[in-house]
């Protein structure tokens, strides 16, 4: 009897962590990722970590992916670690955090950044770990606050956005360069691609917005439509191994995590509900 009654009092005390969970937000989750949805984009990209024009590493795609988060409906995200091969081992298990967390995290900006295949590009041509976290998360979401929805209207509009936000995460945090006469130049990251193609015209004129900043600036290149996010990065921590992801929803729109994890708490809500009934 006494061995009942405890195994009671653990379900209710997890039942009700799981519907606290889910109701406030849990910082960070634990998420197993698939991706079911294929991918969504244009043109591959040649890119160079240390800043020259040759290209160290070819068939680097920068258009967003679709994403399954424990199973769930497939939903879009972007790649934010562009040094990583994309790939989803078996039994991976990602962590779920807000960008603010991600940023805050040892393990999560940092840890990306710092590892050694950014390290060695760090040190040949300055791609790499960016120590004012502030200025590089403030960029992400003035990127994706005017320029997301459009990256959803085409594969060349999704390449375009990837690659300014591969800029933003490694590049230099006070300026996007504008491409030179030997490709696409930015503080470190390089893409041969030729000059005048739709992707490298649409990635100067992201370049051009974001070094303003403002509304007007945006509104300048036809995205003047502001929109607030929330943010979900996807991230392996250590021995970070596979692609770090970005998605958002619209503000008051559930992310696929919280949905996760509001199911669970449901469940074990009326789970506990019928041993009180049954009781």
């Amino acid at each position: 009897m006494q061995r009942t009654v405890s195994s009671s009092a653990s379900f209710k005390s997890w039942a009700a962590l799981l519907v606290f969970g889910a109701a406030t937000g849990m910082a960070q989750a634990q998420i197993t990722l698939t991706n079911p949805g294929g991918s969504s984009g244009a043109g591959t990209f040649l890119n160079n970590f240390a800043g020259a024009a040759t290209s160290t590493t070819s068939t680097t795609w920068t258009g967003r992916l679709g994403l399954s988060a424990n199973g769930g409906a497939t939903f879009q995200a972007y790649c934010i670690d562009p040094s990583t091969t994309v790939g989803f081992p078996s039994g991976s298990v990602y962590t779920s955090a807000s960008l603010s967390s991600f940023f805050s995290s040892a393990l999560g900006y940092q840890g990306q950044m710092q590892s050694a295949g950014y390290t060695a590009a760090m040190a040949a041509g300055g791609y790499g770990y960016q120590s004012n976290h502030a200025v590089v998360q403030s960029r992400i979401q003035n990127l994706y606050t005017y320029a997301y929805q459009d990256s959803l209207t085409s594969a060349n509009n999704a390449a375009a956005f990837g690659y300014a936000l591969w800029d933003i995460m490694g590049s230099s945090t006070s300026a996007t360069l504008a491409r030179g006469a030997t490709g696409l130049t930015s503080a470190g990251l390089t893409s041969a691609m030729n000059d005048g193609d739709l992707i490298s015209n649409r990635i100067d004129n992201l370049f051009s917005a974001l070094n303003t900043g403002t509304a007007a600036a945006w509104a300048g290149i036809g995205l003047g439509a502001a929109t607030n996010y929330i943010y979900t990065v996807y991230y392996d921590p250590a021995p970070h191994a596979s692609q770090n992801f970005l998605s958002v929803t619209a503000a008051g729109v559930p992310e696929p995590g919280s949905l996760a994890l509001a199911g669970l708490g449901l469940l074990a809500a009326v789970s506990l509900r019928r041993r009180k009934t049954q009781a």
